[in-house]
């Protein structure tokens, strides 16, 4: 009677996590960044370079001259993030020099085409390590998928005090977010 019960239980338990299961598999969706922001940091920023150029630069020499850059992702015309989706930020095809670690940050409001003042520097969203492509995260796997108006943006800042990593943004190189619909 015991194992009869002990079946009875496994049945049951998984007919109940079958039938919570999604019925369509989640299929990743990956965007480049389509708006660049190259900034000197410490505040107040003083913007260097702003879309529509598609240059990012993230740079400290000798712990000094901190060059960050605001990157912009649109999922306006994609499948819009779920409460179930899973956001991931990567780098790839990018060549550092220096450790090659980066550090990723929410802002504390969004940064618009024409912007003068680039918004505080908010929530720590990990590090990422650039001597792969893509890049591999060191502390944080998922960022958070808020899509504010459809776009989703980050600050890149140095990690040591001697870095340099400087890109041209296209469809394959550069600053990238994959998640899941």
């Amino acid at each position: 009677m015991k194992g009869i019960f002990s079946i009875a239980t496994f049945l049951a338990l998984a007919s109940a996590l079958v039938s919570g299961a999604p019925l369509n598999q989640r299929s990743p969706q990956t965007i480049a960044a389509n708006e660049l922001w190259v900034i000197t940091n410490p505040a107040p920023a003083t913007i260097i370079t702003s879309p529509p150029q598609s240059l990012g630069k993230v740079a400290i020499s000798k712990g000094s001259n901190e060059i960050d850059t605001v990157v912009s992702f649109d999922v306006s015309s994609l499948p819009f993030p779920t409460s179930l989706s899973t956001c991931e930020f990567f780098i790839q095809g990018v060549t550092p020099s220096g450790s090659g670690i980066i550090q990723l940050f929410t802002l504390g409001d969004e940064v618009a085409q024409g912007s003068t003042i680039i918004p505080f520097y908010n929530q720590y969203e990990g590090q990422y390590n650039v001597n792969t492509s893509p890049s591999t995260p060191i502390d944080v796997q998922f960022v958070p998928c808020n899509f504010k108006d459809g776009v989703l943006q980050f600050v890149i800042r140095p990690q040591n005090t001697d870095d340099d990593l400087s890109w041209f943004q296209t469809d394959t190189v550069g600053a990238f977010i994959e998640y899941t619909v």
